[in-house]
């Protein structure tokens, strides 16, 4: 009796060290698919790459916090495509992109998991300009492995130059109080960069589309509604409006996609196709 209870015994040992293992080959696999990905997008600008990990319903939530707010922000996968199609094609800081991870957890459970980290991205040879962020992935097993259905994030730090911003409450707040004080100025140009400063990206898109419906919309407005388009999710205008900074200024900061097509091969080949 005493012999079969020890053999129980390392039957049970074996399983749960086996188990433990699979969850610790699980857990890397994550790390390895979301950090790799997320490399090759923004360091090479491999949009098939950066795609990978995305199930084809998944949803990218921008927020100011971990919980949901009236702040949020939220793309599909169809749109996240069509907007780094754009992004990888614009010429890139000096020196490049470089991102890394910090403090990564993943707990798994059955065919569920979630990965949370801290990502930080650092441009310009000295690496002087940096954003980090807070991120939530959910995934689950499929196939062809694990894939990401959810993807929450929230701006934690900020740095351009000498200009240092924290996204706590007092940060937010003080944000808020820029768009307030654009609002009554009257300025449209100087709106739509509070409110992207400020992370509220759908009102930035309207002001943006303000800004160029009258006739004395110059190129930089224009690159600004671009710009706002594709922070909001939407490819398609973003398309349309540095075609229109273009045509002011052939010189004009566009993505390499818009340069290297005419309008008629635009419109037939959208960002996501």
């Amino acid at each position: 009796m005493q012999t079969k209870l020890a053999c129980l015994a390392l039957i049970s040992l074996f399983g749960s060290s086996s188990a433990l293992l699979a969850r610790a080959d699980d857990a890397q696999d994550i790390q390895d698919l979301v950090f790799g990905c997320t490399r090759a997008g923004f360091e090479r600008k491999d949009v098939t790459e950066f795609m990978k990990p995305w199930t084809d319903d998944a949803k990218i939530i921008e927020g100011r916090e971990e919980k949901p707010g009236k702040y949020d922000h939220v793309i599909t996968r169809k749109q996240l495509e069509g907007m780094v199609r754009l992004m990888f094609s614009v010429p890139g800081p000096e020196g490049g992109y470089k991102v890394t991870f910090e403090s990564p957890r993943v707990e798994i459970d059955g065919d569920k998991a979630e990965l949370r980290v801290m990502t930080i991205v650092k441009w310009d040879e000295e690496g002087e300009n940096m954003e980090r962020l807070s991120e939530i992935y959910l995934l689950r097993r499929t196939a062809g492995g694990w894939r990401v259905y959810e993807n929450r994030f929230w701006m934690v730090e900020s740095k351009r130059g000498d200009e240092t911003i924290d996204y706590d409450a007092s940060g937010w707040k003080a944000l808020d109080a820029k768009v307030e004080a654009a609002e009554k100025e009257g300025d449209l140009a100087r709106l739509v960069d509070a409110l992207d400063d400020a992370r509220r990206l759908v009102e930035a898109h309207k002001v943006a589309k303000k800004l160029t419906a009258g006739d004395g919309a110059t190129a930089d407005d224009w690159l600004r509604r671009g710009s706002q388009a594709l922070s909001a999710g939407d490819p398609d205008d973003a398309i349309k409006a540095f075609r229109e900074a273009l045509k002011l200024d052939p010189d004009a900061l566009v993505p390499e996609v818009i340069k290297g097509k005419t309008d008629k091969q635009t419109e037939q080949q959208p960002p996501g196709g």
